[in-house]
């Protein structure tokens, strides 16, 4: 049996004289503790967030300096685009221009080329009208025209025969040229031109070898007319009758 060691009985009882609601205070203030601990906690967390990676902090540099790299290479192609756009514009302002002065000269030529074209038909109209009736004028006075004609023409021709040194002759020679192998030749002259007529009885004699030259003074010729006959013909080159000739050709 094992031995009891007797303790002494010396203690003595101490009651928990604090009331209630202080035993609930003690309570709350564990509480208020533990939310002191909290946010210590949360507040220790946030040290901690605070304390970055250092390659976090790089990769934000990183990122930044992209950002502003992308912002630069953006203002740039922005305001290249904004250039290009406006040398473009100008482009096509100038091309517009350009065109509208090309088609303003197209246009001025062609309403030149159409007003001229205007004016040659015009003048061709009054051409046309100008020549038929100039026709008309002619073919309804044709008679007087060719009088008044032979008229300016006897003047002239008168004019000339008696300018030239050969006078009459002009007119007899090609006649005496023809008559070459006959064997008379009469050539009648006004009284005036009898002695003229003389001084080219050699040429004659040449030019009608075979022939009997008569030269007979006719008082009915006029001082420029002459005639010319052989035993065959006998041709007037009284320059009258030869226009009258003319005139009656051409109005049969």
């Amino acid at each position: 049996m094992e031995e009891v060691i007797p303790i002494a009985l010396s203690y003595r009882i101490i009651k928990n004289t604090e009331p209630l609601e202080e035993r609930k205070l003690t309570s709350l203030d564990l509480s208020q503790y533990m939310e002191k601990s909290e946010a210590l906690k949360q507040d220790e967390i946030r040290k901690i967030i605070k304390r970055e990676d250092p390659m976090d902090v790089v990769k934000r540099e990183i990122r930044k300096n992209l950002e502003e790299e992308i912002e630069i290479k953006k203002t740039a192609m922005l305001e290249k685009a904004r250039q290009d756009l406006q040398k473009e514009r100008e482009r096509v302002l100038e091309e517009a221009r350009s065109e509208g002065f090309q088609e303003g000269v197209r246009l001025g030529r062609e309403s030149a080329y159409q007003e001229a074209e205007a004016i040659r038909q015009k003048a061709l109209s009054y051409l046309e009208e100008a020549e038929k009736a100039a026709k008309e004028y002619l073919f309804e006075n044709e008679e007087r025209i060719l009088k008044l004609s032979t008229k300016i023409a006897e003047k002239i021709l008168e004019k000339v025969i008696k300018e030239s040194e050969e006078d009459v002759m002009l007119l007899a020679r090609p006649i005496l040229q023809e008559y070459g192998k006959v064997q008379n030749v009469i050539i009648s002259c006004n009284p005036c031109k009898v002695e003229h007529m003389k001084r080219y009885v050699p040429e004659i004699e040449k030019t009608c070898p075979n022939a009997h030259i008569l030269i007979l003074p006719d008082k009915t010729l006029g001082d420029q007319d002459i005639r010319v006959e052989n035993e065959y013909q006998i041709t007037d080159l009284s320059i009258r009758k030869q226009l009258d000739r003319f005139i009656e050709l051409a109005l049969s």
